[in-house]
Protein backbone atom coordinates (compact mmCIF):
# COMPACT_ATOMS: atom_id res chain seq x y z
CA UNK A 1 0.00 0.00 0.00
CA UNK A 2 2.70 2.38 0.53
CA UNK A 3 4.36 1.64 -2.87
CA UNK A 4 1.12 2.44 -4.28
CA UNK A 5 0.94 5.84 -2.11
CA UNK A 6 4.12 6.84 -3.33
CA UNK A 7 3.59 5.67 -6.72
CA UNK A 8 0.79 8.24 -6.75
CA UNK A 9 3.09 11.08 -5.24
CA UNK A 10 5.65 10.37 -7.78
CA UNK A 11 3.40 10.75 -10.47
CA UNK A 12 1.56 14.16 -9.01
CA UNK A 13 5.00 15.31 -8.87
CA UNK A 14 6.11 14.43 -12.58
CA UNK A 15 2.74 15.93 -13.51
CA UNK A 16 3.32 19.15 -11.80
CA UNK A 17 0.60 19.07 -9.79
CA UNK A 18 1.41 18.50 -6.15
CA UNK A 19 4.48 20.85 -6.97
CA UNK A 20 2.03 23.52 -7.76
CA UNK A 21 -0.75 22.85 -4.84
CA UNK A 22 2.38 23.19 -2.50
CA UNK A 23 3.70 26.09 -4.06
CA UNK A 24 0.75 27.70 -4.30
CA UNK A 25 -0.57 26.93 -0.49
CA UNK A 26 3.31 28.12 0.59
CA UNK A 27 2.85 31.42 -1.62
CA UNK A 28 -0.82 32.37 0.27
CA UNK A 29 1.46 31.77 3.50
CA UNK A 30 4.05 33.99 2.33
CA UNK A 31 2.07 36.47 1.32
CA UNK A 32 -0.21 36.64 4.71
CA UNK A 33 3.07 37.12 6.88
CA UNK A 34 4.36 39.18 4.55
CA UNK A 35 1.60 41.44 4.41
CA UNK A 36 1.03 41.81 8.27
CA UNK A 37 3.19 43.51 10.62
CA UNK A 38 2.22 42.77 13.87
CA UNK A 39 2.67 45.76 16.62
CA UNK A 40 2.31 45.29 20.42
CA UNK A 41 1.49 49.05 21.87
CA UNK A 42 3.25 50.34 25.58
CA UNK A 43 -0.70 49.15 27.04
CA UNK A 44 -0.34 45.66 25.54
CA UNK A 45 -2.47 46.01 23.14
CA UNK A 46 -1.74 43.97 20.09
CA UNK A 47 -2.38 46.46 16.40
CA UNK A 48 -1.91 45.42 12.87
CA UNK A 49 -0.35 47.49 9.70
CA UNK A 50 -0.36 46.17 6.79
CA UNK A 51 2.26 46.30 4.22
CA UNK A 52 2.93 49.54 3.06
CA UNK A 53 0.76 51.53 5.16
CA UNK A 54 0.61 53.09 8.38
CA UNK A 55 -2.90 53.12 9.94
CA UNK A 56 -3.08 50.70 12.37
CA UNK A 57 -5.74 48.52 13.09
CA UNK A 58 -7.01 46.06 15.41
CA UNK A 59 -5.27 43.05 15.90
CA UNK A 60 -8.32 41.10 16.63
CA UNK A 61 -10.46 42.04 13.80
CA UNK A 62 -7.91 41.61 11.37
CA UNK A 63 -6.74 37.87 12.01
CA UNK A 64 -10.75 37.41 11.90
CA UNK A 65 -11.25 39.32 8.58
CA UNK A 66 -8.29 37.21 7.19
CA UNK A 67 -9.79 34.00 8.28
CA UNK A 68 -12.75 34.31 6.59
CA UNK A 69 -10.36 34.99 3.65
CA UNK A 70 -8.65 31.87 3.77
CA UNK A 71 -12.22 29.73 4.50
CA UNK A 72 -13.47 31.39 1.14
CA UNK A 73 -10.02 30.40 -0.62
CA UNK A 74 -10.59 26.82 0.53
CA UNK A 75 -14.17 26.57 -0.12
CA UNK A 76 -14.06 28.40 -3.32
CA UNK A 77 -11.19 28.24 -5.70
CA UNK A 78 -9.17 25.93 -3.65
CA UNK A 79 -12.03 23.02 -3.92
CA UNK A 80 -12.52 24.02 -7.73
CA UNK A 81 -9.08 23.74 -9.56
CA UNK A 82 -8.78 20.52 -7.19
CA UNK A 83 -10.84 19.00 -9.40
CA UNK A 84 -9.21 19.89 -11.97
CA UNK A 85 -6.12 19.11 -10.51
CA UNK A 86 -6.85 15.78 -8.91
CA UNK A 87 -8.87 14.32 -12.05
CA UNK A 88 -5.62 12.45 -14.13
CA UNK A 89 -4.39 11.03 -11.03
CA UNK A 90 -7.77 9.24 -10.27
CA UNK A 91 -8.00 8.51 -14.06
CA UNK A 92 -4.80 7.15 -15.22
CA UNK A 93 -4.38 4.33 -12.93
CA UNK A 94 -7.77 2.89 -14.75
CA UNK A 95 -5.33 2.93 -18.01
CA UNK A 96 -5.09 -0.08 -19.59
CA UNK A 97 -1.35 -1.34 -19.08
CA UNK A 98 -1.10 0.41 -15.89
CA UNK A 99 -3.89 -1.78 -14.69
CA UNK A 100 -2.38 -4.52 -15.98
CA UNK A 101 1.29 -3.81 -14.50
CA UNK A 102 -0.02 -3.45 -10.89
CA UNK A 103 -2.26 -6.31 -10.96
CA UNK A 104 0.63 -8.83 -11.78
CA UNK A 105 1.91 -7.87 -8.37
CA UNK A 106 -0.42 -10.51 -6.65
CA UNK A 107 -2.55 -7.24 -5.00
CA UNK A 108 -6.00 -7.52 -4.81
CA UNK A 109 -7.89 -4.40 -7.24
CA UNK A 110 -9.44 -2.69 -3.68
CA UNK A 111 -5.97 -2.47 -2.28
CA UNK A 112 -4.57 -1.02 -5.03
CA UNK A 113 -7.77 1.42 -5.88
CA UNK A 114 -8.28 2.39 -2.55
CA UNK A 115 -4.85 2.93 -1.87
CA UNK A 116 -4.71 5.07 -5.04
CA UNK A 117 -7.75 7.12 -4.10
CA UNK A 118 -6.30 7.88 -0.72
CA UNK A 119 -2.72 9.32 -1.96
CA UNK A 120 -4.99 11.37 -4.65
CA UNK A 121 -6.63 12.53 -1.30
CA UNK A 122 -3.62 13.49 0.63
CA UNK A 123 -2.12 15.64 -2.94
CA UNK A 124 -5.35 17.89 -2.20
CA UNK A 125 -4.95 17.72 1.72
CA UNK A 126 -1.83 18.71 2.32
CA UNK A 127 -1.23 21.99 0.36
CA UNK A 128 -4.79 22.49 1.79
CA UNK A 129 -3.51 22.04 5.42
CA UNK A 130 -0.28 24.14 4.55
CA UNK A 131 -2.09 27.23 3.69
CA UNK A 132 -4.82 27.14 5.42
CA UNK A 133 -2.98 26.34 9.30
CA UNK A 134 0.59 28.09 8.52
CA UNK A 135 -0.97 31.71 8.33
CA UNK A 136 -3.04 30.99 11.38
CA UNK A 137 -0.04 29.33 13.43
CA UNK A 138 1.90 32.83 12.46
CA UNK A 139 -1.49 34.87 13.91
CA UNK A 140 -1.82 32.64 16.56
CA UNK A 141 1.80 33.45 17.97
CA UNK A 142 0.47 37.35 18.14
CA UNK A 143 -3.00 37.02 18.90
CA UNK A 144 -5.38 35.14 21.47
CA UNK A 145 -6.60 32.23 19.23
CA UNK A 146 -7.54 28.97 19.30
CA UNK A 147 -5.43 27.35 17.00
CA UNK A 148 -6.83 23.55 17.61
CA UNK A 149 -10.50 24.36 16.84
CA UNK A 150 -8.90 26.49 13.57
CA UNK A 151 -7.56 22.78 12.58
CA UNK A 152 -10.59 20.80 13.50
CA UNK A 153 -12.72 23.15 10.95
CA UNK A 154 -9.63 23.05 8.30
CA UNK A 155 -10.44 19.08 8.59
CA UNK A 156 -14.23 19.41 8.53
CA UNK A 157 -13.38 21.25 4.93
CA UNK A 158 -11.30 18.51 3.81
CA UNK A 159 -13.83 16.06 5.18
CA UNK A 160 -16.63 18.49 2.74
CA UNK A 161 -14.69 17.50 -0.14
CA UNK A 162 -14.49 14.07 0.14
CA UNK A 163 -17.82 13.44 -0.41
CA UNK A 164 -17.51 15.13 -3.70
CA UNK A 165 -14.39 12.86 -4.72
CA UNK A 166 -15.83 9.41 -3.94
CA UNK A 167 -18.37 10.67 -6.60
CA UNK A 168 -15.11 11.18 -9.20
CA UNK A 169 -13.56 8.46 -8.34
CA UNK A 170 -16.73 5.89 -9.07
CA UNK A 171 -17.01 8.24 -12.62
CA UNK A 172 -13.58 7.35 -13.24
CA UNK A 173 -14.53 3.56 -12.95
CA UNK A 174 -17.41 3.91 -15.84
CA UNK A 175 -16.33 6.58 -18.05
CA UNK A 176 -13.28 7.39 -20.14
CA UNK A 177 -11.45 11.07 -20.08
CA UNK A 178 -11.46 13.42 -17.09
CA UNK A 179 -13.61 16.06 -18.47
CA UNK A 180 -16.12 13.54 -17.29
CA UNK A 181 -14.79 13.37 -14.13
CA UNK A 182 -14.45 16.73 -13.15
CA UNK A 183 -17.95 17.45 -14.63
CA UNK A 184 -19.77 14.64 -12.35
CA UNK A 185 -17.77 16.21 -9.31
CA UNK A 186 -18.87 19.45 -9.63
CA UNK A 187 -22.82 18.58 -10.90
CA UNK A 188 -22.50 16.05 -7.50
CA UNK A 189 -21.73 19.04 -5.47
CA UNK A 190 -24.03 21.60 -6.87
CA UNK A 191 -26.75 19.42 -6.36
CA UNK A 192 -26.35 18.64 -3.01
CA UNK A 193 -25.98 22.51 -2.29
CA UNK A 194 -29.43 22.89 -4.23
CA UNK A 195 -30.53 20.26 -1.53
CA UNK A 196 -29.75 21.80 0.91
CA UNK A 197 -31.50 25.18 0.10
CA UNK A 198 -34.43 23.93 -1.51
CA UNK A 199 -36.52 26.02 0.76
CA UNK A 200 -35.07 29.01 -1.41
CA UNK A 201 -36.76 27.69 -4.71
CA UNK A 202 -40.13 28.58 -3.89
CA UNK A 203 -41.38 24.96 -4.08
CA UNK A 204 -45.43 25.03 -2.59
CA UNK A 205 -48.77 26.14 -3.36
CA UNK A 206 -48.77 23.67 -6.08
CA UNK A 207 -49.22 20.02 -6.39
CA UNK A 208 -46.33 19.40 -8.89
CA UNK A 209 -44.02 21.93 -6.69
CA UNK A 210 -44.92 20.33 -3.67
CA UNK A 211 -44.24 16.60 -5.14
CA UNK A 212 -40.89 17.97 -6.35
CA UNK A 213 -40.00 19.06 -2.94
CA UNK A 214 -41.01 16.17 -1.03
CA UNK A 215 -38.41 13.84 -3.60
CA UNK A 216 -36.17 16.67 -2.98
CA UNK A 217 -36.27 16.18 1.12
CA UNK A 218 -35.79 13.05 0.72
CA UNK A 219 -32.44 13.13 -1.25
CA UNK A 220 -31.70 15.57 0.99
CA UNK A 221 -31.22 13.08 3.96
CA UNK A 222 -29.02 10.87 1.34
CA UNK A 223 -26.77 13.06 0.11
CA UNK A 224 -24.06 15.01 1.77
CA UNK A 225 -24.62 18.08 3.44
CA UNK A 226 -21.79 20.31 1.76
CA UNK A 227 -23.02 23.90 2.52
CA UNK A 228 -24.41 23.26 6.27
CA UNK A 229 -21.17 21.64 7.17
CA UNK A 230 -19.33 24.56 5.60
CA UNK A 231 -21.18 27.31 7.51
CA UNK A 232 -20.20 24.91 10.51
CA UNK A 233 -16.40 25.11 9.40
CA UNK A 234 -16.31 28.97 9.43
CA UNK A 235 -18.60 29.08 12.98
CA UNK A 236 -16.62 26.46 14.88
CA UNK A 237 -13.63 29.55 16.13
CA UNK A 238 -16.48 30.74 17.99
CA UNK A 239 -19.38 28.42 18.51
CA UNK A 240 -19.66 24.69 19.05
CA UNK A 241 -21.02 21.91 16.93
CA UNK A 242 -24.25 20.85 16.30
CA UNK A 243 -24.38 19.71 13.02
CA UNK A 244 -23.90 16.46 14.03
CA UNK A 245 -26.66 14.47 11.73
CA UNK A 246 -25.43 16.36 8.67
CA UNK A 247 -21.78 15.30 9.65
CA UNK A 248 -23.54 11.40 10.32
CA UNK A 249 -24.97 11.29 6.86
CA UNK A 250 -22.38 12.55 5.01
CA UNK A 251 -20.10 9.94 7.04
CA UNK A 252 -22.23 7.28 5.73
CA UNK A 253 -22.85 8.22 2.00
CA UNK A 254 -19.15 8.56 1.62
CA UNK A 255 -18.60 5.48 2.99
CA UNK A 256 -21.93 3.26 1.07
CA UNK A 257 -20.15 4.90 -2.08
CA UNK A 258 -17.04 4.02 -1.27
CA UNK A 259 -17.78 0.12 -0.70
CA UNK A 260 -19.89 0.10 -4.10
CA UNK A 261 -17.29 1.62 -6.19
CA UNK A 262 -14.77 -0.70 -4.80
CA UNK A 263 -17.41 -3.06 -5.53
CA UNK A 264 -18.09 -2.61 -9.25
CA UNK A 265 -14.41 -2.42 -9.30
CA UNK A 266 -14.04 -6.28 -8.27
CA UNK A 267 -16.56 -6.93 -11.50
CA UNK A 268 -14.94 -4.47 -14.03
CA UNK A 269 -12.99 -6.03 -16.88
CA UNK A 270 -9.97 -3.79 -17.65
Amino acid sequence: MIAILWDCFREAIYRKVFLFMVAAALLVTVFEIYNIRFVTQPDGKVMVRYHGFQKLLSGANVVSNEIDILYGLAEGPWMFFSMFLLSPLVCTFLEKGSVELAFTKGISRKTIYLSRLVGAFLVYSIPMFLFNVLPVAYFALHVELNLARYVDSVLLQMFVFAGTFVIMAATALSQRGQATVIIAGFAFFMLCNMMETRFMLGLEGVFWKRFLFNWMTLAWFVLPKPHELTMQAKQFMNDDFTSWFALATSAVFIVVAAFLTVSSLQKKSF
